[in-house]
Formats: structure tokens, C-alpha cells, sequence
């Protein structure tokens, strides 16, 4: 590991599945700071930045010191801000879309569903696992409604970002009690989001870092690499399951793995794979 010195990295790789998204790649950078690593890779349609946009920034940072504002470069230099922690790492993990051997906890992504569809999705897993719906903001306030109907609040971990607007998920919430978890409403409105949430669900590539709040936070992935999820992974509430069933294997020596219904790391003092990666710059 290079120490004293600030190097940009680029890296691109394979992706096994991405939820919605028609391509099956990412390119992204690696900002390595006097022995601390951040992740750039802002997630198409969901990041405000591009790719090019974010490289250009820490560019500009790498050479006059010209503060981010972007949140993926943001979100890289406070991962990188400290010196990379070499120690193994375990981690409860969030099985996505389908169960995984020993992980009780389980999210689906159901807001490209009609709430009829949802039910009858949900049902065989209902009393089985920890079930964490995201609708993505896609239903109606009726909608809504009408699928919480169908179930007790007790049947779900949290049901994320049920309606499409903070007004509506107070609605929502003072109708039904069914738990809540916040991601979008938490970076519209914080305040608000925490009041009516059970948990706020945190992207800090989306977010630009991990905000200290009043109420649990799950971490959740935006597709960065192995050692962008580390990172996180690293930072992650221990008594919680975190969203982190994106992961690759691609950057990291050892790799991640799922053992037990945990992400694990075995640890390393040199844990990027340099062959994966391309030198952009160093600045001494």
C-alpha cells in the first residue's frame, strides 16, 4: 500500500445482475489517500453525476485540494480519510431477490409490481423470513393502502419507501403502523424521514457519506465493487442485516464471501487486486 501520497485508480468489471438496468458492467475509480481507500462510481439513473463528471472532480481535488460536492467523490474521501483497517471483517447479510443459505432476512424489490402481484409474490415467504419490501416510491397512497390491507405490520421488517412523497408516507404510516425504512425521503428530508421511520436505509455513494441519526441505519450497496462494499461493510451496524448482496468478485485479495448468513472478510494488509486496476494519476 502506498502511504504519503494520493493515487487514482480505474477500474471496470463484470456484473452477474443489476436490478432494472439493461447493461451488465461498471467502470469506476479507486481514490487511494496515505493508506486509506474510497470508491467512485456513480450508479446510472439513480446519481445526479456521471462517470465523467466524478472523474473530473477528483481530478481537480487530486491536484489544487477544490472540495467535492459531488456525493460519490464525497462518499470516496470519507472512506479514504482514514487508513485502511486490514482486519477481518464478518457482517449480518440481507439476501436480495431470493433466500440465501443462512440469511433470515430477505428484501424484495416489488414497486415494478402491482400490489396484487406483491401479494401473491410475498406469500410463501411470509413467516419464513425477516421480509423487507422496497417499492421505490411507485405506488399510489390507495395502492398502497390497499396491499397493507392483505397483512399485519408485524409480517414485515419494513416495508421502504411505500408512497411517492413524504406527505403521503406520514399518511401512510398514521393509517396503517406498518414499519417504515426511508432511503429516498431521507436525502429529500431528513427531519421528516426520521420522524415517521422504523430505520433509514443509506447508500453513501448516493449520500456522499454515513449520517449519524436518531434511528438505525442499514447500509445498502449502489453496485459498487467488493471493496467499495467493504468499506461499507466496515462501517455497518453489527446487530443489523445490511444490503450488501451486490457484491462482486473483482477488486479485492481475498475476495468477499457468504458464510452463515454473514459477509465476510478474511483480511489483508494489500487488499486491492492491482491487476484489476489502471493507473489515472499520482500526485506526490
Amino acid at each position: 500500500m502506498c502511504h504519503n501520497n494520493h493515487i487514482l485508480l480505474a477500474f471496470a468489471y463484470m456484473t452477474k445482475h443489476l436490478y432494472q438496468y439493461q447493461f451488465d458492467h461498471r467502470q469506476g475509480l479507486i481514490f487511494e489517500w496515505n493508506g486509506g481507500f474510497g470508491e467512485i462510481a456513480p450508479l446510472p439513473a439513480w446519481s445526479h453525476e456521471t462517470y465523467e463528471e466524478a472523474k473530473e472532480e477528483i481530478l481537480r481535488f487530486l491536484f489544487d485540494q477544490t472540495k467535492p460536492t459531488l456525493p460519490s467523490v464525497q462518499c470516496a474521501l470519507f472512506f479514504a480519510q482514514k487508513p485502511f483497517d486490514p482486519t477481518r471483517r464478518k457482517v449480518r447479510l440481507s439476501a436480495l431477490h431470493r433466500p440465501r443459505e443462512g440469511c433470515s432476512t430477505l428484501k424484495l424489490k416489488i414497486g415494478h409490481l402491482s400490489p396484487q402481484e406483491a401479494i401473491a409474490l410475498i406469500q410463501p415467504f411470509l413467516g419464513k423470513y425477516r421480509l423487507r419490501l422496497d417499492i421505490n416510491r411507485k405506488w399510489t397512497l390507495d395502492q398502497a393502502l390497499f396491499f397493507a390491507s392483505h397483512f399485519s405490520p408485524l409480517d414485515f421488517d419494513y416495508l421502504e419507501e411505500p408512497v411517492s412523497s413524504i406527505q403521503e408516507l406520514l399518511s401512510f404510516s398514521e393509517t396503517t403502523h406498518f414499519p417504515i425504512g426511508v432511503d429516498e425521503s431521507l436525502r429529500e428530508n431528513p427531519s421528516i424521514a426520521c420522524q415517521v421511520a422504523k430505520v433509514a436505509i443509506v447508500k453513501p455513494t448516493l449520500m456522499g457519506h454515513i449520517p449519524k441519526l436518531p434511528i438505525p441505519v442499514v447500509l445498502s450497496s449502489s453496485y459498487e465493487s467488493s471493496l467499495g462494499i467493504l468499506q461499507m461493510a466496515k462501517h455497518a451496524c453489527e446487530n443489523l442485516a445490511h444490503g450488501f448482496d451486490t457484491f462482486c468478485d473483482d477488486l479485492l485479495d481475498p475476495p468477499l464471501e457468504v458464510q452463515g448468513g454473514h459477509l465476510t472478510w478474511a483480511g489483508s494488509q494489500n487488499p486491492l487486486r492491482k491487476s484489476a486496476v489502471c493507473l489515472i494519476a499520482s500526485v506526490p
